[in-house]
């Protein structure tokens, strides 16, 4: 609050809230995620060149996606497991139409879900591209790369290829332009895979 955080003090800061995001297993660990992410972009802020703080802040983006993508395949194979345990209907018209109302309802209540988080898995995983594309850039045209430099930049190119895999899978069959630029992002990514993890 005080605003007198050196570069390296806002570093430190998003370790220890990453560091406490793995020891617990809570809701906290949200949080401490959040917090771990604005460490790391504050100390981004103050020096564009700190490629770490970048590639960090984009993780910390990117365990948040991944945290929302689980929640929703749980959702999903609870919606399966239903359909699939789904008991038969009763004989009697009536009976039926009431049966298959709750049964409905059911579904529509778990498919809800899925959609209350798309408006923030989307979000985290767009702020994860952000970010980790600032430090891949960073060190992408180096002559040379430094041994941390190269493990960012391969990190980097693969993170990048899954969430635009994500975002194009999240579109197929909806917005084919969309759907072949992402393809085309993907694909770029996907492709500078051996070049910095040979």
């Amino acid at each position: 609050a005080a605003n007198n955080l050196t570069e390296l003090e806002c570093l430190m800061y998003g370790d220890a809230f990453m560091a406490a995001k793995n020891d617990e297993a809570t809701a906290k660990e949200e949080i401490y995620v959040i917090k771990a992410a604005e460490a790391y972009k504050r100390a981004y802020n103050m020096n564009n060149n700190n490629f770490t703080a970048a590639f960090n802040a984009g993780i910390s983006y990117y365990n948040q996606f991944t945290t929302l993508d689980e929640k929703a395949g749980e959702n999903t194979r609870a919606l399966q497991a239903l359909n699939a345990n789904k008991p038969a209907a009763p004989k009697d018209p009536k009976k039926k139409a009431e049966f298959d109302k709750a049964f409905a309802a059911k579904v529509a209540s778990i498919k809800a879900l899925n959609v209350a988080l798309e408006p923030d898995t989307k979000a985290a995983v767009d702020a994860a591209i952000e970010w980790i594309e600032k430090a891949f850039n960073t060190v992408k045209d180096k002559e040379k790369l430094e041994r941390l430099e190269k493990n960012v930049a391969a990190r980097s190119v693969d993170f990048l290829a899954t969430l635009y895999q994500y975002k194009r899978d999240k579109v197929r069959g909806k917005d084919q332009k969309a759907y072949d630029e992402l393809d085309a992002k993907f694909n770029a990514f996907d492709k500078l895979h051996d070049k910095y993890n040979n």
